[in-house]
Order: structure tokens, then C-alpha cells, then sequence
């Protein structure tokens, strides 16, 4: 009977130890999650107002290009790949049509994939990656929006419109049969069409003030014959965009205002409407 109580606990401790060493063996797995945001200010990281992006689809593959794992971003661009065994991966932001890729590190290049990732028991996160939203060209009206008043302080508008060019050739009934004591202010954009040294000119009958990025270049807000003003020299850049705005008047007697411009001291020629923008 003894003997049977020894063989007995003997089997018994064997199938413990058998089960405890079963339940223990080390299964390590990693938990691969991140979040995919709108990188407004493009520096690569996440800040404070910036928000996540949903339905952004994640892949991951193996190192030999298999896809094991995909997952799709919430409403707070944040994603899982949930466990997978230990081993060598790299991870794929699907970019939509209307953002582009601008990468964040250490994980995610520019071209939207990761370097291998070697993922052991340890969770593996911050898989994070910034896209940026693709702006859509606007539409705008060559020109600059001219807005015409009476009086020759803006006194009292009386209408706006988009001038293909800086004259006063086709002036508005809205300021009389024969206008006089008027004034308009053109606002908009110039685009220089190459890189180089530009100066501004005028001829006014009366008064003219030309600004370009907000700066007086030609300031002569005065009573006057026709009269030429001609700018310093502005170094501008080739299709860029800067803001311009022209205000001139017109007292008693004859109106005049035309704009040009001279490019690298050549000759002076109009302001064509291709070099400007309304908006």
C-alpha cells in the first residue's frame, strides 16, 4: 500500500511539473500600433491641434514582402496590428489621393514604408506618420479686383470688379459721364515671370501709391500733370506670388494711370494680366 502511495505521488508530481512547464513556455508577441496625422505645420510631429486622420489602411509585411497583417486608422488616426510573432517586418502607409507622405522618424521614410522593424517581446509603438493635405490649386480670375469710389479719399464705393489691366481706359459709368474727384484701389497678386531685379513704374495724372508685400515702392499721393514714377529696384522670384495693391485718384480734369514694369533694366512694358492675380 505504501508503495502504491509513493508510485502514486510520483505520477502525479510527473504530470504537474509536465502541465506547469506546457503553460510557461515563453510566447512572446508585440503589439505594433501608431496614429497617422495631419501634419499642418510640416515639422514631423505631432502637436497640439493637429488631429489624427481615419480610414487610412496600414500593411505589414515581412521582410520577403508578405503581407501578414492590415489595419485601418479610427476617427482618432490611431491603428494596431495587434500580436504578431517575434521577427523582422516593415510597415506601409496606403497615402490617399488628396495627402502626401511627409514621414516622421525614426520608423517611416518619405516614401511611406519603414526600415525593417525587429519586433521581440517588448510592445513595438509610436508607429506614427505624418501626412500632408495636397492644397488645391484655386481658381482665380486674372487681374486685380479694382473697387472704385467717388472722392478722392475712398470716400464712398460705388462698385468692384476684376481689371485685366492696371488703366483707366474703360472707367465705370458709376462715377458719372465725366469722371472727375474719384479714386480706385487695386488689390491682388503679382508673379514675376523670371528671377531677377524689377522696378515699378507709373504714369498717373493725379496721384499714385504702389506697395508690393505690403512696402510703399511709389508714393506720390499728390494734385499733378502726367507724371512718371519709377521704383527702386525689387528683387523678385520666379512664380512667386507677392501681394500688390494700388491706390490712385483723380481730381479735376483729365485721368491717366497706366503700370508697367522694367526687368533687369530692359525696356518698360506693361504689366500683362498673366502676371496677375486677383486673390
Amino acid at each position: 500500500m505504501k508503495l502504491n502511495k509513493i508510485m502514486y505521488g510520483t505520477l502525479l508530481s510527473t504530470a504537474l511539473l509536465s502541465s506547469q512547464y506546457v503553460m510557461t513556455t515563453p510566447t512572446y508577441a508585440a503589439e505594433n500600433t501608431g496614429v497617422v496625422w495631419e501634419d499642418k505645420n510640416k515639422n514631423g510631429k505631432m502637436d497640439a491641434g493637429e488631429s489624427g486622420i481615419g480610414n487610412i489602411k496600414m500593411d505589414l509585411f515581412t521582410i520577403n514582402g508578405s503581407l501578414i497583417k492590415s489595419s485601418t486608422t479610427d476617427s482618432q488616426g490611431k491603428y494596431s496590428f495587434g500580436d504578431v510573432a517575434d521577427g523582422k517586418y516593415y510597415a506601409k502607409v496606403n497615402v490617399p489621393q488628396n495627402y502626401r507622405f511627409f514621414g516622421t522618424s525614426p520608423y517611416f521614410g518619405s516614401d511611406g514604408l519603414t526600415k525593417y522593424i525587429t519586433v521581440t517581446q517588448n510592445n513595438l509603438k509610436n508607429l506614427n506618420a505624418g501626412l500632408v493635405k495636397n492644397e488645391t490649386p484655386p481658381q482665380i480670375e486674372h487681374g486685380l479686383l479694382g473697387e472704385y469710389y467717388t472722392g478722392v479719399f475712398f470716400n464712398n464705393k460705388v462698385m468692384e470688379r476684376v481689371d485685366k489691366n492696371i488703366t483707366i481706359s474703360d472707367l465705370p459709368d458709376a462715377l458719372g459721364k465725366v469722371p472727375e474727384n474719384f479714386s480706385i484701389r487695386w488689390t491682388g497678386k503679382i508673379k514675376a515671370p523670371q528671377t531677377g531685379e524689377y522696378k515699378i513704374i507709373t504714369n498717373s495724372d493725379d496721384g499714385v501709391r504702389v506697395y508690393i508685400n505690403d512696402e510703399a515702392v511709389i508714393d506720390d499721393y499728390n494734385v499733378m500733370p502726367k507724371t512718371k514714377h519709377t521704383s527702386r529696384s525689387i528683387s523678385l522670384n520666379k512664380d512667386e506670388l507677392y501681394n500688390i495693391k494700388i491706390e490712385y485718384f483723380n481730381g479735376p480734369g483729365a485721368s491717366i494711370m497706366e503700370l508697367l514694369w522694367s526687368i533687369n533694366n530692359g525696356p518698360e512694358q506693361q504689366i500683362s494680366s498673366d502676371s496677375l492675380y486677383s486673390k
